[in-house]
């Protein structure tokens, strides 16, 4: 039998008030979206790196790969419904991250370099910092967008706060959907 994996990803937590500010945007585009997986409060975080399946006994080794310094103090809050892709169909409905986003993208940069020393390859996309808010069960069509968009409108900007430490995160599958179990933390400023 071989090693128990784990599937892990490196996380910022928000705040309580970012996460009840967020659940009302949730509520807000809620009945224009019916076929869609909806990210509960406890789980809203921004994702810095998804690791996937790794195997139990690495589970250290990659929390100390994730420790990392950011260049100052990085403040952020949400603002806008992003959706992806960004035309087209949509699979993912999530706040926008604005504020001190170079300074995110440079810890985020960072973390890859880390981990990728540790076997653990960089990811190719632009990283893209965004609070996924639902997913579609299938593809949404795109006549949807405006709407959406308009309900959301009102709520932003978001409260602002402060990115302070990183999670590596354990995520588990459930039939009522991932729970999400902190194994690590390591501060960034």
């Amino acid at each position: 039998m071989g090693a128990a994996k784990l599937r892990l990803f490196v996380a910022v937590e928000l705040p309580a008030a970012v996460r009840e500010h967020l659940q009302t945007v949730q509520d807000a585009i809620r009945p224009e979206l019916p076929r869609v997986g909806w990210t509960r409060g406890e789980n809203l975080h921004i994702t810095i790196k998804f690791l996937g399946d790794t195997p139990e006994q690495l589970v250290k080794r990659v929390g100390g790969a994730m420790a990392t310094r950011a260049d100052g103090v990085i403040r952020v809050r949400a603002e806008g419904l992003e959706l992806f892709p960004r035309s087209g169909d949509i699979r993912i409905f999530s706040a926008g991250v604005v504020g001190d986003v170079n300074r995110l993208w440079a810890l985020q940069d960072a973390v890859e370099a880390n981990l990728a020393e540790q076997g653990y390859p960089r990811e190719q996309r632009h990283y893209v910092p965004h609070i996924t808010l639902a997913r579609g069960k299938e593809k949404i069509k795109s006549s949807v967008r405006p709407r959406v968009q308009r309900l959301a409108s009102s709520f932003w900007p978001g409260p602002e706060f402060e990115v302070r430490e990183l999670v590596l995160m354990q995520s588990i599958l459930e039939p009522g959907g991932a729970r999400y179990v902190p194994l690590s933390r390591a501060a960034v400023v």
